[in-house]
């Protein structure tokens, strides 16, 4: 593996950012480039796709349920484990957090701090859009500031940069790796 810029300690590590913000091709890049094993993502998306066939807040308690279970399976063992969901609402990280104390591991925050111009612009891009997502966008500048993050339990907060700040996924997947302490 070639040099990054960001070493995240093998963990818990936590996606936060609304809908469209880019989580899933950023988790997907860092697979690509071998910054993380491919089973170490956890995506409550591709979990109700595996047990649905789609995405249905109907299916959620036991969507995130089993995601739970693979996450805390993952970081029992002693390998990372990256929960890729949107964990913009508080009682989301707080239930994440709860795994890693139980596994022993520290939890890093990864941030997807993006504009509401630039999340209904790539929401519109997507095949499924999302009615609410000024409501994520709120909701993460509320609640998901680094200082807050930190006061929650994250002991590393980082902010992935994106389009607004000059990368693109592959330029900022290229900074981070996840590792052993």
């Amino acid at each position: 593996m070639t040099d990054c810029t960001i070493a995240i300690p093998t963990g818990l590590v936590v996606l936060i950012g609304p809908p469209g913000a880019g989580k899933s091709s950023f988790a997907a890049e860092l697979v690509r480039r071998g910054r993380i094993e491919p089973g170490a993502v956890i995506s409550s998306d591709a979990i109700a796709a595996e047990l649905f066939g789609g995405s249905d807040p109907r299916h959620d308690p036991v969507v995130f349920g089993e995601r739970d279970r693979r996450l805390l399976a993952r970081l029992r063992r002693g390998q990372a484990a990256l929960a890729d969901s949107t964990n913009v609402r508080p009682e989301a990280r707080v239930r994440l957090l709860e795994l890693a104390r139980q596994a022993e591991v520290p939890a890093s925050a990864l941030r997807f701090p993006r504009s509401l111009l630039t999340l209904r612009a790539q929401d519109a891009a997507r095949d499924r859009q999302v009615a609410d997502i000024e409501w994520y966008h709120d909701l993460m500048l509320r609640t998901c500031a680094p200082a807050a993050l930190r006061a929650e339990g994250f002991a590393w907060v980082f902010d992935v940069p994106g389009a607004e700040d000059g990368f693109g996924v592959r330029e900022a997947a290229a900074a981070f790796c996840i590792h052993a302490p």
